[in-house]
């Protein structure tokens, strides 16, 4: 299993620009370089890693970008006020690294401007930042939150992924990514120069992943075999930026799949959803043949995360066995 790590080397706007290395100040306004890397597989002696809820199987590279910088205005008590873009289309030209498998990079360059009045460096004490979500699929993003005249830092946090809202009602949530709010490093805008200032940011799937596998006993494949499989209690709300903690009064969905002949006995499916931050389950219909009619099989898993990260949750059915192994 491969890690996959893409490094996009970049310069973003608030005045979107053209491709440019010209001098890093531009009359009161500076270009400073944003360093993107998505964080899309990790495998390790447990199957996972922080952030990462499971393996790229159907991994598509970002084509959207949004950007929202939080700033510290000069005034006395300290005041924030933030920039954003959505939705800025990348092109396509991702090569990966001859030398170092599963690092990925994104060949334009692009510019984000900056007024040299504002920009400052993070520290202890303010909370200057750049936050990213980047995307396979082209997202509406509800920015109101942002919009209000004494703008409190924190409330960037509350982003909202609406899954009702979108327009594409197809989105993969695999290929979702933003940054999270647990990792400390990530977005801190550092200072090198006079006027030089760069950030590094890595973003993380927003989504969780259920990895869900049954097995019917070989002796019972006469008797039984696997109709469907439903996952559910996913909210249809989700932080951005804090996908771990629990969006109030989301509507709550569910996912299926109708088992064909090859996978009827024993089989894997892979959901990506928004994590409950608590209960959900995973509902197994079997079909018998000796009583016509369908078994129903629900088990109930806790997704609570300990570290801020989404996680990747295992759920095992078995059916048939004397001694059923414990989900």
């Amino acid at each position: 299993m491969k890690k996959y790590i893409l490094l996009i080397a970049m310069m973003m706007p608030l005045l979107w620009g053209c491709s440019s290395h010209d001098d890093d100040v531009v009359d009161d306004r500076i270009k400073m370089p944003i360093y993107l890397s998505v964080v899309s597989n990790i495998s390790n002696k447990e199957g996972r890693g922080p952030g990462d809820p499971g393996v790229a199987e159907n991994f598509q590279y970002p084509k959207y970008l949004s950007v929202f910088f939080v700033e510290e205005l000069d005034s006395d008590p300290a005041s924030y006020a933030v920039d954003y873009l959505l939705d800025q289309p990348l092109a396509d030209g991702w090569t990966e690294d001859a030398l170092i498998p599963g690092k990925h990079t994104y060949n334009g360059y692009l510019t984000l401007f900056l007024s040299k009045n504002n920009i400052k460096e993070s520290a202890e004490g303010n909370k200057t930042r750049v936050y990213a979500i980047t995307s396979y699929d082209k997202l509406k993003i509800d920015a109101s939150v942002l919009k209000q005249k004494a703008f409190d830092p924190d409330r960037i946090k509350n982003l909202v992924l609406d899954l009702g809202a979108q327009e594409n009602q197809d989105i993969d949530l695999m290929n979702v990514y933003a940054t999270n709010a647990m990792d400390p490093e990530s977005g801190q805008v550092k200072k090198f120069g006079k006027l030089l200032y760069e950030t590094k940011i890595v973003c993380y799937h927003v989504a969780s992943r259920v990895d869900v596998q049954w097995d019917i006993n070989p002796d019972k494949h006469s008797l039984y075999k696997m109709q469907e499989v439903i996952v559910g209690n996913f909210p249809k709300k989700a932080y951005f930026f804090n996908p771990t903690t629990a969006v109030l009064e989301a509507e709550k969905e569910t996912k299926s799949v109708q088992l064909e002949v090859g996978n009827q006995w024993y089989g894997r499916q892979v959901f990506h959803v928004l994590d409950p931050c608590g209960t959900a389950t995973c509902t197994f219909k079997v079909a018998q043949k000796s009583t016509p009619g369908v078994i129903e099989k629900p088990i109930t898993f806790q997704t609570t995360s300990t570290n801020g990260f989404t996680g990747w949750y295992r759920v095992n059915g078995t059916f048939g066995y004397k001694k059923e192994p414990t989900p």
